[in-house]
């Protein structure tokens, strides 16, 4: 089993930077197939399961009825890898010219800690075959990653369903090891939803928690930047870069609603003292916009940029919040420039 090996390699037997591992997801899982046929069947004693073993060759076994919930269950561990080196900052990957050969794990108790994986990218084809909790315990099996990025497709089905897949990722996020530093969420694009569904908002207070001890997190989609706002947390001392979406930031919205999120973001940036790019956006094509606070050439710097459909409002009680938050970052990391604002339709 690939990390069975894996978890023999010595640190010093492969790129000093450590190796990225991407999981890529079929399609269609062979064990969903195999999961449906064994409840279209209904067979009293047994049913017939196709897998695919280290042969390239299908095999035929018979599984007991007995354990048909342990065969399901595994239906939820299907993964496939892929490796490739980790040359850049960026977690790009260049994969190894046999990278399309695959091993099957089939359940993530199995695996072995390897500690030579210093990045984690999980691949927009997982799609929605598998529960947040085991990207828990995969990390906690690869102790040297400090980057995980996961892209998925968004959960589709009834309301309850939506709301468990939620509850249980929030749940997840609390079982996140210790050693992780950067982490990516991006759910593609669904239907709109509730900005205030409970399940939402105590997901979103979950990565609030998690990026107490992160040194740069983003989400985008699955939660709203109020969200993640509205989380009773003290401080971020350790967070840099903070990356959110929201809906408020819309030509559809009042001016009101935009600054009392522009008042959530400052107060939030006042508890991050290591705070130097903190961006806010949408993903709405009939109207781009970004706000974004960064530290750079020796300048504390607000943007507000958005695309022409809309116009940008900005009130003084906003300005003065964020020349508090400029303020402050002076006085713990010595930089001596102003606040400044810019304010364009540069986007399109």
């Amino acid at each position: 089993m690939f990390l069975q090996q894996a978890g023999e390699w010595a640190p010093g037997h492969v790129w000093p930077d450590g190796i990225a591992l991407e999981i890529v997801g079929d399609t269609e899982s062979t064990w969903r197939a195999v999961a449906r046929e064994a409840r279209a069947l209904n067979l009293p004693n047994h049913i017939h399961v196709f897998y695919s073993d280290e042969s390239p060759e299908w095999q035929r076994e018979v599984i007991n009825w007995r354990v048909w919930d342990q065969t399901l269950l595994l239906a939820e561990f299907d993964f496939h890898f892929t490796i490739g080196w980790d040359f850049s900052e960026t977690g790009n990957l260049q994969r190894f010219p046999y990278s399309h050969n695959m091993w099957r794990i089939n359940h993530p108790a199995q695996f072995r800690k390897a500690g030579v994986f210093s990045s984690l990218s999980v691949s927009k084809k997982t799609i929605r075959y598998f529960r947040p909790d085991v990207f828990a315990d995969i990390l906690h099996r690869l102790p040297g990653v400090q980057r995980f990025n996961w892209t998925f497709k968004a959960r589709i089905g009834r309301g309850e369903h939506i709301r468990l897949w939620e509850n249980q990722c929030a749940e997840a996020l609390t079982r996140f090891p210790i050693g992780l530093k950067k982490l990516s969420i991006h759910q593609l694009p669904t239907v709109e939803r509730d900005e205030q569904e409970p399940g939402r908002v105590a997901l979103g207070h979950a990565m609030a928690q998690l990026a107490r001890r992160l040194g740069s997190f983003s989400v985008t989609h699955l939660i709203d930047a109020t969200h993640f706002f509205s989380a009773n947390v003290l401080c971020w001392e350790t967070l840099e870069i903070l990356a959110l979406q929201s809906n408020k930031i819309s030509g559809f919205e009042l001016p009101s609603a935009i600054e009392l999120l522009l008042d959530q973001a400052a107060m939030a940036a006042l508890k991050m003292p290591k705070l130097r790019d903190m961006l806010l956006h949408n993903l709405d094509r009939s109207g781009v916009a970004m706000y974004r606070f960064t530290l750079e050439g020796g300048y504390a710097t607000f943007y507000a940029e958005c695309s022409d459909t809309w116009g940008l409002y900005l009130s003084a009680a906003c300005r003065q919040s964020w020349e508090a938050v400029a303020e402050k970052v002076w006085h713990g990391t010595g930089w001596l420039g102003r606040l400044r604002l810019l304010l364009g339709k540069h986007l399109s």
